[in-house]
């Protein structure tokens, strides 16, 4: 799903389960192009593979991927990836 910062759905699509996240990027291919301002794709930590980086490059973006602090104690909300969250849980309410 690409969301903008206010969470408002830009392109989604709808792969099989046995897809790996990171392979997702691609279905999204079309949706980007119509949405020429957007330059920064804020990606989940699953995201981290070179052909991601690629792709955000391709689109003309660049790539910020959230990683979990090592550090980290206890549950602490990741930085822009609730935006994604809270539009799933709109579209399931």
């Amino acid at each position: 799903m690409m969301v903008d910062a206010e969470g408002r759905i830009l392109a989604l699509a709808v792969v099989p389960t046995d897809v790996q996240d990171c392979d997702t990027l691609p279905a999204l291919d079309r949706g980007k192009p119509l949405w020429p301002s957007l330059r920064l794709a804020v990606l989940d930590g699953v995201f981290r593979a070179k052909r991601c980086e690629k792709w955000c490059h391709f689109h003309g973006m660049r790539c910020e991927v959230v990683k979990k602090d090592p550090d980290q104690k206890g549950f602490v909300v990741p930085k822009r990836r609730w935006v994604v969250q809270r539009t799933f849980g709109w579209l399931s309410h």
